[in-house]
């Protein structure tokens, strides 16, 4: 009867697509939907007895347990959502260069080296263009992670970043790609990218297929200025600070 009063707090968070088979088929979705067939098939853990000579019934001390009860997994598994890959891609790669062919036919983009110096000598980068984009108010910042319990076939790396939906609506995936003679196939549906709120709120989201001109809206420019995000999100605080002094309210 008391449960008015004590509401978990909660973070709100619509997810953008203007893509419909997207929205159908690979929707923005809580971590927990997309546990690892493995995982699902390992046997519940069991305890098996044993009689001692000096006690009746004890644990067998070489019962194992496994991952169903591992609290790590678990709890990683709890919290945050999960961007599936959208499309089918195929990439093979030598250590000069990598080529690419992606079901949907967009272009994945890179990063020029001079933005990351001498890191990552060993690979090479490619952005996944992600249709998704993001909106929160609040200003929680969320981890980016790669959904690593479900690339276990594949040794390239997604690098993880901080980012918040206030600001910043994209939802792009950096991987490096090792420079060596190499083929990966890429299949639609495979978790990529593992979003989690930095905060103890429970998450809740929305999916939305809308349009381009709606989308367009929603979309933070950042690429509006040579100095990118920082200087937009100045902008827009300037902006509301404006509105705020306001004598007429607008």
């Amino acid at each position: 009867m008391f449960s008015f009063f004590h509401r978990t707090p909660r973070i709100h968070i619509d997810c953008f697509t203007k893509q419909s088979m997207v929205f159908e088929n690979t929707p923005v979705v809580k971590s927990s939907k997309t546990l690892p067939d493995w995982w699902k098939q390992l046997p519940r853990s069991k305890i098996d007895f044993v009689e001692t000579p000096d006690q009746l019934y004890v644990p067998n001390h070489k019962t194992i347990s496994n991952m169903r009860n591992c609290y790590g997994f678990l709890e990683f598994y709890k919290k945050g959502l999960v961007i599936e890959n959208w499309t089918d891609l195929a990439i093979k790669i030598t250590k000069d260069n990598y080529k690419y062919y992606c079901t949907t036919g967009e272009r994945p983009a890179e990063h020029n080296r001079e933005q990351y110096g001498k890191g990552f000598k060993n690979y090479h980068h490619i952005k996944l263009a992600s249709p998704w984009h993001f909106k929160e108010k609040t200003g929680v910042q969320f981890l980016f992670v790669e959904s690593s319990w479900s690339l276990e076939d594949y040794d390239f790396k997604i690098v993880p970043g901080v980012v918040n939906f206030t600001w910043n609506t994209g939802t792009n995936i950096n991987i490096m790609l090792p420079k060596k003679d190499a083929e990966y196939v890429i299949p639609v549906g495979l978790p990529l990218m593992h979003i989690i709120p930095l905060s103890d709120k429970t998450l809740e989201h929305k999916n939305h297929l809308v349009t381009s001109d709606e989308l367009d809206k929603i979309i933070s420019h950042s690429q509006s200025s040579l100095f990118g995000w920082r200087k937009m999100v100045s902008l827009k605080k300037r902006n509301e600070e404006r509105k705020s002094e306001c004598p007429f309210g607008s």
